[in-house]
């Protein structure tokens, strides 16, 4: 099971979609950010770059996204699912 969570982007920042998420099979969380035209910004989270706090993803993608105040709670629950 894998969950993913697509945030708002903030303006001026380049990202055209940023996605965050929990891979239950990769034990890890994940982060997606793409800019103009789907190009790769941020790819993290798998077998070789596991994150096993949200807050990482979470503090990463604060810098392209707006972040529901819940987000690390539902991160944590996704974990434990």
């Amino acid at each position: 099971m894998h969950t993913r969570y697509s945030l708002p982007v903030r303006k001026h920042t380049g990202a055209s979609t940023v996605t965050v998420g929990w891979h239950r099979l990769l034990s890890t969380f994940v982060i997606h950010v793409h800019g103009p035209n789907h190009a790769t910004v941020v790819n993290r989270g798998d077998l070789y770059d596991r994150i096993t706090d949200p807050r990482t993803v979470v503090n990463t993608a604060r810098q392209w996204a707006l972040i529901p105040p819940d987000l690390v709670e539902a991160l944590v629950a996704d974990q434990h699912t």
